[in-house]
């Protein structure tokens, strides 16, 4: 594995500048207060070029990690495995398997994962802009996709699971929108975080976090110091609205 900086793996293009790659990273640093990802077995649903899992690689040091991505369909870019791998190739990172294939086709065989994560995936692969609590064959989808993701967790895994809420500003004003650089967001397809909290907990979750990201622009400017004010559903409906789900299976 090379040994770059921040301004390597902006200029070869694996982030689109420092505030995506620092971004990032101040999420891991969050995530890493609830669950460790040091010699740990992930599994990423929905990879894209793999951005998550490679600063993971780079930083936490797991002992494999397979990104899933069917990179065709709902959400996904063209020759976006391909620049996968290209990136893996060119970091020289061989601890990470890039698997062509969604969800509903993976079959682990016997294989389990400590950590299994969807980065901003869910929406994409439930696709409907109905409450989940109230329809019922959207219900069933969603069921069964935390079961199988449960299936495939060792006993003492975790779900990671980064999303956006449907109640933002944006969404009810267009100029706002366009002011927060969020006026491209498909609101409508976006879920409140507590109907997937309810679906895992019928899958047999259990310890689950909610946590509300602070807009890494916030934490640039030294607002982080307001992070009781800023991480909750009120604040966030300024903003981006992005929260995180944790649910360990045990």
């Amino acid at each position: 594995m090379k040994v770059l900086n921040s301004n390597d793996l902006v200029n070869q293009g694996i982030f689109s500048d420092k505030d995506e790659l620092l971004g990032l990273y101040y999420e891991l640093v969050e995530l890493r207060k609830y669950l460790s990802f040091r010699n740990k077995k992930i599994l990423d649903i929905g990879c894209g070029s793999g951005k998550f899992l490679i600063l993971c690689s780079l930083l936490e040091k797991p002992a494999s990690c397979v990104g899933l991505d069917p990179s065709e369909g709902e959400g996904s870019s063209e020759n976006i495995i391909e620049i996968f791998r290209n990136n893996l190739k060119f970091l020289d990172i061989k601890n990470i398997r890039i698997v062509n294939e969604d969800i509903w086709d993976y079959e682990p065989n016997s294989q389990k994962f400590d950590i299994v994560t969807a980065n901003f995936s869910l929406h994409h692969i439930i696709n409907t802009t109905k409450n989940l609590l109230k329809s019922h064959p959207y219900r069933k989808k969603t069921f069964d996709l935390f079961s199988k993701i449960y299936t495939t967790l060792e006993e003492n895994g975790s779900f990671i699971i980064k999303e956006v809420s449907n109640q933002n500003l944006s969404r009810y004003w267009d100029i706002y929108g366009k002011i927060t650089g969020t006026e491209n967001i498909h609101w409508k397809t976006k879920h409140n975080p507590k109907e997937y909290i309810t679906i895992l907990k019928q899958c047999g979750f259990h310890r689950i976090i909610l946590k509300y990201a602070i807009p890494y622009i916030l934490k640039k400017y030294g607002m982080s110091k307001l992070k009781r004010l800023l991480s909750n559903p009120i604040a966030n409906f300024f903003f981006s609205s992005t929260y995180f789900i944790i649910a360990s299976k045990f």
